[in-house]
């Protein structure tokens, strides 16, 4: 009864439990379940609540505004409807991108966050966890009641219920018979004892990792079935429903401990983020309270039932076994459940990866070069994982990651041990066992960084794996319940090859016919699957497959269950097919849906099983399964508990039950009798099983496989929307390439075609012009002047027909170019780099594969092509040419075939040149153009190569990639490149070394070899350079190249050594004798770099790489090889040298830099083995990496400057047109030097100018007001001496500083190197700059010190006048004091005083005046200076009127200087017909001294300084220097010197002139400045002191009047010293201290004005008519009003007026403030401290004897004087303003004017070009000295200065860079008939660059002025070309800028 009742009441507990659980809890799951999972009802719930917040939200989740627009016009009044409508648009976006449910409700709630919906974000979050906490509990739950079924205790009972039959139930079990024996042996006599550990053995030995107890049960059942103990079956059974009742109570009690109230979970949320790493611990928990509350019920219905029985002891809880403890853990999180994904994101945040996840890392990341920690992390072994892989090294798998964590170990914690004290952990630092004993298998290092990579980035590690021979992921660890997605994308970088019928074909994994053999394992076995599977890919030890014998093989896996690998075993000579193996890691009972989708692609499954798995149903259920699908499975099993017959016979009995799938079903045995087989014998069997299922079947490709019909078992990535559109497009463009399967270049890519191809022949033709004729030097000049003719029109030719080939590809491109518009509206669409990756790696792939098609058939067709040829091979001539015809067209076709990515690029650039090139450029154009260099820039920053040669023409084109590498800097800014090259002959394996160093991805693998010269920028961290531009080049000795291999290799090498800052010379093997084709090349590239570099010190390297060098010692064997290079490169520099003339250069370390034991490095082989299955060697890598760390190790230690991207672009434009030119050396040196030359003069101009600025100050603050304050003669000395010993001292330092800012510019400067060969140069022109301003300033003070002592005389004179004039004004007006005196009363009483006064000074005065005393200095001078020629001097011709004349220039008529007697005709010939023309040049020089001279006269009127007779021989010497320079010219036009008497003559009227203008000039000086100058200024004074005695005003007043007098009069004048400075900076900094910009101002000044007689003198005289022109823009700058009426004159004025007074406001009130503190309260020492006081601030240069009127007020107060002073301030300073607002350019007059150092320091070097008269380029003067020659910008028709051929009399049409081209122009010097071309034999300091450009300013000036300079010449021009004529003025400006 009491049974019975219990029975009763477990059976109501189970039901009412299974009636909870069906009904109660599962509903609230499954309710928490459906809202996590975001159900549309869910999301209606939370739209109702949301309501007018919702397009706020959905615009947070990234839902576009057009979208929320259509929603809202959709349903207008309904915002509830809205506010679904766009959640529901959100969930289909998320889901098509296969976004997990985790992540979406996380969006949805931080877009909640944002619109600060809390209270929804409260009830999503509770919804979310509650769900979870709910599932999870349930899945304890179930693993609870596994494990306390099976534990001791229970195994005790059905132990006890056995007795006999044990040998026979544990056989069953698994359990050996050795087992068995040994247990027999410890418990002899105990029956129960012996079944008990029996049960415990087998338990131990199954599996418990999952929580499938029917498995367990169903093995158990099964072994006491077969041993017909249906007794226990029955026990086994009531036990389980046993286990399955309770009380209903207790059921309560222990849902109420596992369910989580929903809002106390919410509110211990917060703690629990902050404690994650307690989720743990509390799923252990939880698992205690289950466990323990079923023991506790089962307990007590076994105490009922068996109160008396004895137990053994041996019962165990669930706590104190270990490993129980770890499987529960295990149990709560399966694959794919919420335990992966803590393990999974704990892994990716340990690895510093979640930044990253998921799918963000790029492959710039990776590639980039990054310095790595002295200490390395956690963080960084992805990168030293993904990094090695890149450079195709297999240990960065998992050798180098042991290594890595092996130092990590050691560096943070020690290893783990098995001592006592190790095992036991307080619970405390239980948290921090990951992170100290941290482990990692390579198989989740890969899965994380996989699951972190973009797809381009596994693109390429697909790639790089498959080279590495090492598995590659197919698919990732699902999510939970998920179906796997294979990875089909990264697969399309493999490239297969298989050959048929003797024909090798190529392709990807997804097109290429493979058979695909699955591997999976059901359960545990004995060996390990992945060994297997790399024994039978490959017979040498390698393992794609990673498995337990690498290194970190033992490490537990964590995330990796469930993922899908693959490798392929290629086929070699025997073996025909492709064979891919397959691998699923894991046990496939618990990943059936991976199982699934393997057996959808398999050919055969390989299924690895212990033979107890016959018992598990699942097992038969795996192989129907794939029977049914029509697969053969060859099941290896591991039987190693059995004996071998009873495997035998438990085999076939298994099959025998298959029935009908018994005959596809195959057995292989792994293991029998307690051993292994061997692994041969293994491998023979399974292939064996293999080869008989797939004979006589064909390969199916991966795409058929995936999409055969079965699509639901399997997703792809490709199905992913953006690969989707990517693959569309790139189909749709396709379809148009293979429409034209015949010639796909010429009707695709056309640009490329034959106008291309002419186009570049054309181009070098015209660059080479001088070598198109070969005229005898012989000829006459006529004949010379017709064939310059014929050479001017053949370049005019070239010009049309290269501008007809850019206008036929226009033509082309919009007849053809459909193809090209889709790609360029393709790309540009592409929303984001994600979306270009996919778009061009998409079209790089078919591309590619269209090309390895096309390529196996044109190579097939070659060899049927060359079979007739060995049948000739001694035949007649006549029989083989055709055949040989025939051959040359198969390998047309051959490179014709190859049609590639690089293809579409260079169409972009043959685009983008033919529309820059249009001379009707529109705005389309534009746009259009520069969409094409944007693209070009987008794709060089994804890691695409960029071409800089063409390969096929051989051809830069410049013009594009100029425009890309300025569109590159626009984007990331002028960085510096470190420019590293290769070089080395054909299939040497240069571009393979180059990606092995940097992990790039130069195409090696096309079907085809480089051709041309590309460029890839590696990202570069922590140096110097932010670059490292890697540029790979084709081969030398190209056997396509034919005869002209040599000359292109020579140029091939010379450009790429030349644009490289390092060379790698790769050479294939060891022997230096097969190296000397190439090391000639080299070392006469280097050599004529050497040429370049002499001066620039540019640093170059090389490095000799030897590939295919296998022993590992090989440095050290090849030490006497090395030398004996040494000694080659040495023979090869001195014949290069002797070559080049060069006979100082005799060994190769002279040229460059080189240690042959430092810079030659070894490579072993790239394969580890023979191919097809060879893996990449890891020593190649490794050597490719050091070869790498010391290339960059040693430019960074050599080096501190680098190329920017701009200097890059400069370099690479000047050596190719250099070498188009055979004149590349100066060409190359010549644009880096201007560059570094200009940017050099620019600062040191800037220098000069400071320092010329110091002395200045010094004078003017310094100098002067201490001198000016000196009031005695004995003062003035010592002053004076010690103002020079300061003016010394101060000018050293500043001299110093000057040198430390000039160093500190070129310290900085990029060109650094290049400018370090002026260095010593500059410093010593500083220093001679110092020693010149210091000498002039002495000499400046010198003469204020001469100007004070006249001035301490007439000071004292005037002061004696103006005292007696006070008095005798003060007595009158005391008299009229007290009388209303009316002002005309009072003035006309002071005139009468002053007339009185007045009548003594005016003789006196007069004597003063007499000027007289200027003509007799200036007659002196000239008979000195003149003495040799003064018997020529003559009496003036009568009709000058010097005293009207203004100026000298056009004062003298042709018709004065006679032949013979002033002119010398210096060739013989005829010119009576023409004498006017000898006398018309004789005027233009003479105006050419005339305009010298009158600006000079301009400069010395301009400034108010008295007559001083050094200018008088200042402008003498202008007369006889430009005489001197006339008669010593050699390339004048007319042959003719001027004579004596024309000096003569020219200096008599110039002397006349002078005396007359200086004359005048010192009686304005006088006037100004002499004593009754300045009385009469005081007349004013006095007039004020008289009407103030009689005003009765206060002496204080008086004096006030005073003082503000003395302060206006010394304001003015300090003002004036000043702003000359302020006028000179504003000249510099309006034209950038550059010459070039003051002649482009002036071209545009005369081209507005047109005004020929200023043309025409700028022309023949630049530096006088600039200093004019330069005179009128200074004073337009200055004094024109801006819109406030204020000019910048003014403007300089007034802060220097502001500053003064508002110091001298300060030192007013201070100088009080003395006097009261010292008690001395007199005017007199109030004057003396103010003196002393603005003195000292150097505001102010003044002296107490200027206040004497002030000091005379001896009743002055002086608190009323200050005062009065403070309040006549502001009026004061408005005064002083007002007399610089009324200056005018007719009434300025300057202290100094500053136009001299205006005009010195903008123009600076004199020389004009000596056949046109341009300006010389460079401002600084004697540039000579730093070997920089003269040169122009530009230059002009040498017709306009009069140039004109010799027999033609014509005005030369040619410009001197174009004539220099042509060897049979001529010049005549002295008589003599010279060649153009040498013009630098009789000019050596000039650089004319040949060039066929033009200036199309003097074009527009020479067609606007024919007809003037043909009448100013007395010639005419010839025939002006007609598109001269077309240029406008417009166009003429735009070419100046």
């Amino acid at each position: 009864m009491i049974q019975h009742n219990r029975h009763t009441r477990n059976r109501k507990w189970k039901k009412q439990l299974d009636r909870r659980k069906e009904v109660g809890q599962d509903i609230e799951v499954g309710i928490l379940i459906k809202h996590c999972s975001l159900m549309d009802d869910y999301l209606q719930e939370v739209a109702g609540r949301l309501l007018k917040d919702w397009w706020q939200t959905v615009l947070s989740l990234n839902i576009p505004h057009c979208d929320i627009k259509a929603i809202e016009d959709k349903f207008p009044k309904t915002v509830k409807k809205q506010a679904f409508e766009g959640l529901i648009l959100w969930k289909k976006k998320r889901m098509l991108e296969e976004i997990g449910q985790k992540v979406m409700i996380d969006e949805l709630i931080n877009a909640l966050k944002e619109v600060k919906r809390e209270d929804l974000v409260f009830m999503i979050s509770l919804d979310r966890d509650s769900a979870s906490t709910m599932t999870e509990h349930r899945t304890m739950l179930s693993s609870a009641i596994v494990h306390v079924v099976l534990t001791d205790k229970y195994l005790n009972r059905i132990a006890s219920q056995m007795s006999t039959d044990l040998n026979d139930i544990f056989l069953n079990l698994g359990i050996t018979h050795v087992q068995f024996k040994a247990i027999e042996y410890s418990h002899p006599n105990d029956i129960n004892r012996q079944a008990l550990e029996g049960l415990i053995k087998w338990r131990d030995q199954t599996d418990m990792r999952t929580n499938d107890s029917e498995s367990m049960f169903a093995t158990l059942i099964s072994a006491l079935t077969e041993a017909k103990r249906q007794d226990l079956v029955d026990f086994i059974n009531k036990l389980r429903a046993e286990v399955s009742e309770s009380d209903e109570v207790n059921s309560d009690e222990i849902f109420q401990q596992i369910k989580p109230a929903r809002t106390v979970r919410y509110a211990d949320k917060a703690s629990s983020v902050q404690n994650t790493e307690s989720n743990d611990e509390n799923k252990q928990q939880s698992v205690k309270k289950l466990t323990s509350f079923f023991e506790k019920k089962i307990s007590e219905n076994e105490h009922d039932e068996n109160a008396s029985d004895n137990s053994c002891d041996t019962t165990q809880s669930i706590e104190s076994r270990p490993n129980v403890h770890s499987e529960v853990i295990n149990l709560l999180g399966g694959p794919g459940s919420s335990q992966v994904n803590e393990n999974k994101s704990t892994l990716l945040r340990k690895l510093g990866l979640e930044k990253y996840y998921p799918e963000k890392m790029t492959i710039a990341e990776v590639v980039g070069i990054h310095k790595l920690a002295d200490n390395v992390s956690y963080t960084d072994i992805p990168f030293i994982f993904l990094r090695n892989i890149m450079m195709v090294n297999y240990n960065g798998r998992d050798i180098l990651i042991e290594k890595v964590l092996d130092q990590l170990s050691e560096s943070q914690s020690k290893s783990e041990s098995w001592n006592v004290h190790d095992v036991y952990v307080k619970d405390d630092i239980a948290p921090y066992l990951f992170e100290r004993n941290f482990s990692l298998n390579p198989l989740d290092l890969v899965v994380s960084v996989w699951l972190c990579s973009s797809p381009e980035l596994r693109h390429a590690l697909a790639s790089k794996m498959f080279m590495c021979r090492l598995a590659i992921p197919l698919a990732l660890p699902s999510e939970s319940g998920g179906l796997p997605i294979f990875n089909v994308w990264p697969l399309r970088s493999i490239i297969l090859e298989q050959k048929v019928k003797n024909i090798y074909f190529q392709s990807n994994p997804l097109n290429c016919p493979v058979h695909v053999v699955t591997f999976v394992r059901l359960g545990k076995i004995c060996i390990s699957k992945s060994v297997l599977m790399n024994r039978l890919l490959c017979d040498k030890a390698h393992s794609s497959f990673f498995n337990k014998d690498c290194n970190l093989g033992s490490t537990r896996r964590k995330i990796s269950e469930g993922l899908i690998e693959i490798a392929w075993r290629l086929p070699t000579e025997n073996e025909k097919h492709i064979v891919m193996y397959a691998n699923l890691r894991g046990d496939s009972y618990h990943l059936e849906n991976e199982f699934n989708a393997l057996s959808q692609i398999s050919s055969i499954v390989i299924l690895m099983m212990n033979i107890r798995s016959f018992n598990n149903p699942k097992t038969r259920q795996r192989i129907l399964a794939l029977h049914n699908i029509g697969l053969t499975v060859v099941l290896a099993v591991d039987a190693h508990i059995e004996t071998e017959s009873d495997a035998q016979q438990k085999c076939q009995k298994y099959i025998k039950e298959l029935g009908t799938f018994s005959s596809k079903t195959r057995i292989c045995k792994v293991a029998f009798n307690m051993a292994i087989r061997g692994f041969a014998d293994i491998k023979k069997d399974i292939m064996k099983e293999i080869n008989g299922a797939l004979n006589n079947k064909k390969g199916v490709s991966m795409r058929k496989r995936l999409t055969s019909g079965k699509q639901c078992l399997v997703k792809t990535d490709e199905e992913n929307r953006d690969f989707t559109e990517a693959k569309e497009k790139v189909n749709a463009m396709m379809k148009l390439i293979q429409s034209h399967s015949v010639n796909v270049k010429n009707n695709v890519v056309p640009l490329q075609g034959q106008s291309w191809r002419e186009f570049s022949r054309l181009l070098k033709t015209k660059e080479r012009l001088f070598n198109i004729t070969k005229i005898s030097v012989q000829k006459e000049i006529l004949d010379k002047e017709e064939e310059e003719d014929k050479q001017f029109k053949k370049y005019d030719e070239i010009k049309n027909e290269m501008s007809k080939h850019r206008k036929e590809q226009i033509e082309t491109y919009k007849e053809k170019g459909e193809l090209m518009r889709y790609f360029i509206v393709s790309f540009c669409d592409c929303k984001s780099d994600k979306d270009r990756m996919l778009f061009t790696n998409y079209l790089k792939l078919d591309l590619d594969d269209r090309s390895r098609t096309v390529l196996s058939g044109v190579v097939s067709m070659n060899k049927t092509a060359l079979e007739p040829f060995k049948m000739f091979y001694d035949v007649e001539e006549n029989i083989v040419d055709p055949v040989l015809k025939e051959d040359r067209a198969a390998e047309v076709n051959l490179v014709e075939a190859s049609f590639g990515f690089e293809h579409l690029l260079r169409e972009c650039g043959q685009l983008y040149e033919a529309l820059s090139a249009k001379e009707d450029f529109e705005d389309d154009d534009m746009r259009m153009c520069d969409k094409l260099s944007q693209m070009a820039v987008e794709l060089l920053l994804m890691g695409n190569p960029i071409e800089l040669m063409d390969g096929d023409v051989a051809n830069v084109p410049m013009q594009w990639i100029k425009a890309v590498m300025r569109k590159l800097e626009e984007r990331i800014g002028n960085k510096k490149l470190l420019n590293l090259s290769v070089l080395g002959i054909q299939s040497s394996g240069k571009s393979t070394l180059l990606n092995a160093m940097f992990g790039l991805k130069f195409a090696v693998s096309a079907g085809r070899c480089t051709r041309g010269v590309y460029m890839q920028l590696v990202p570069v961290e922590n140096t110097n350079f932010n670059y490292i531009a890697v540029i790979d080049t084709e081969g030398l000795r190209a056997m396509e190249l034919g005869h002209q291999k040599h000359d292109h290799d020579n140029k091939l090498a010379t450009f790429i050594i030349g644009i490289a800052d390092a060379t790698i010379i790769n050479i294939k093997g060891e022997n230096t004798t097969e190296m000397k084709d190439i090391l000639q090349i080299a070392v006469h590239a280097f050599l004529r770099l050497k040429l370049v570099n002499d001066k620039l010190n540019l640093k170059q390297s090389c490095f000799f790489v030897h590939q295919n060098v296998p022993a590992s010692d090989a440095s050290i064997k090849m030490g006497p090889e090395r030398q004996k290079l040494v000694q080659i490169l040495d023979e090869m520099t001195k014949e290069a040298a002797h070559q080049e003339k060069m006979t100082k250069i005799q060994y190769f370390n002279q040229v460059i830099k080189f240690n042959c034991d430092k810079n030659v490095w070894y490579c072993s082989d790239l394969w580890e083995g023979n191919p097809p299955m060879a893996p990449t060697n890891p020593g190649y890598s490794k050597n490719a990496s050091d070869v790498k760390d010391a290339v960059i190790a040693n430019l960074a230690s050599s080096r501190d400057t680098y190329l920017t991207i701009t200097d890059t672009m400069i370099r690479i434009e000047d050596l190719w047109i250099g070498i188009l030119r055979d004149d590349f050396v100066y060409g190359f040196r010549n644009s880096l030097e201007l560059k570094a030359y200009s940017a050099i003069e620019k600062r040191y101009q800037e220098i000069a100018w400071d320092m010329a600025n110091f002395f200045d100050e010094f004078l003017i603050q310094k100098a002067k007001t201490v001198i000016v304050g000196c009031t005695t003669e004995e003062d003035l000395d010592c002053q004076v001496g010690q103002v020079i010993n300061e003016l010394r001292k101060q000018a050293e330092e500043k001299l110093t500083t000057c040198i430390a800012n000039y160093e500190e510019f070129t310290k900085e400067s990029d060109l650094k190197d290049v400018m370090v060969q002026w260095s010593s140069t500059r410093k010593t022109r500083l220093k001679m700059n110092r020693d010149s301003h210091l000498t002039e300033t002495e000499k400046d003070v010198a003469d204020l010190k001469i100007e004070k002592k006249e001035a301490i005389m007439q000071i004292k004179e005037k002061i004696k006048y103006e005292s007696e004039i006070n008095e005798r004004a003060r007595q009158v007006a005391i008299a009229l004091q007290g009388k209303q005196a009316d002002d005309e009363t009072i003035i006309e009483k002071f005139e009468d005083i002053w007339s009185n006064f007045f009548q003594p000074f005016s003789s006196n005065l007069e004597e003063l005046e007499d000027a007289n005393l200027v003509k007799e200095k200036i007659e002196e001078s000239v008979w000195q200076i003149k003495s040799a020629i003064i018997g020529l001097i003559k009496k003036p011709k009568e009709g000058y009127n010097y005293e009207l004349m203004s100026c000298l220039v056009g004062s003298m008529k042709a018709d004065e200087f006679k032949i013979g007697e002033h002119i010398e005709v210096t060739t013989v010939e005829d010119f009576s017909a023409d004498r006017t023309k000898y006398q018309e040049s004789a005027v233009d020089v003479t105006n050419t001294i005339f305009q010298r001279i009158d600006n000079e006269l301009y400069r010395i009127t301009s400034e108010d300084r008295r007559f001083n007779v050094k200018c008088v021989s200042d402008i003498i010497k202008i007369v006889d220097e430009t005489i001197d320079d006339h008669n010593a010219k050699t390339y004048k036009q007319l042959n003719f010197n001027l004579l004596n008497p024309y000096n003569a003559l020219v200096t008599t009227h110039v002397v006349r002139f002078i005396t007359s203008f200086l004359t005048r000039n010192e009686k304005d000086y006088i006037k100004r400045h002499s004593l009754r100058c300045r009385l009469e200024n005081y007349k004013e004074t006095a007039l004020e002191l008289f009407r103030g005695v009689v005003d009765q005003e206060t002496e204080d007043m008086i004096a006030a009047n005073f003082f503000q007098k003395v302060l206006v009069e010394k304001v003015t004048q300090h003002v004036l010293d000043l702003i000359p400075l302020d006028v000179h900076k504003c000249m510099l900094e309006k034209y950038s201290t550059r010459k070039c910009c003051v002649v482009k101002e002036v071209m545009k000044d005369l081209a507005k004005k047109k005004d020929f007689n200023n043309c025409f003198q700028y022309i023949m005289d630049p530096i006088s008519f600039v200093e004019k022109w330069l005179t009128e823009n200074m004073l337009t700058t200055i004094l024109k009003k801006n819109q406030s009426g204020v000019s910048e004159y003014e403007n300089f004025a007034n802060r220097y007026i502001k500053k003064i007074f508002d110091k001298t406001k300060q030192i007013t009130q201070m100088t009080t403030q003395q006097c009261k503190e010292h008690f001395k309260l007199s005017i007199n020492e109030w004057i003396k401290r103010f003196c002393t006081n603005l003195s000292s601030s150097k505001i102010l240069p003044v002296s107490e004897d200027l206040f004497v009127h002030v000091t005379e007020r001896e009743n002055t107060d002086i608190f009323t004087f200050e005062a009065t002073v403070m309040n006549k301030f502001n009026q004061i300073e408005e005064v002083v303003c007002n007399k610089f607002k009324e200056t005018t350019s007719q009434n300025i007059k300057w202290r100094k004017n500053p136009i001299s150092g205006v005009m010195t320091a903008l123009w600076g070097c004199k020389e004009n070009c000596p056949f046109c008269l341009e300006p010389r380029q460079i401002t600084i003067p004697n540039h000579e000295e730093d070997e920089i020659k003269h040169q122009c910008l530009q230059h002009r028709v040498q017709g306009l200065s009069g140039r004109h051929w010799a027999n033609s009399r014509k005005l030369i049409l040619k410009f001197c860079n174009t004539g220099i081209l042509e060897k049979d122009i001529s010049f005549v010097v002295r008589e003599k008939l010279l060649k153009f071309q040498n013009y630098q034999d009789y000019f050596p300091e000039w650089y004319i660059e040949p060039t066929m450009d033009t200036s199309k300013y003097w074009i527009w000036v020479l067609c606007h002025f024919k007809k003037e300079f043909e009448t100013r010449h007395g010639k005419a021009f010839g025939d002006i070309p007609a598109n001269w004529k077309k240029i406008t003025e417009e166009e003429a400006l735009n070419s100046l800028d």
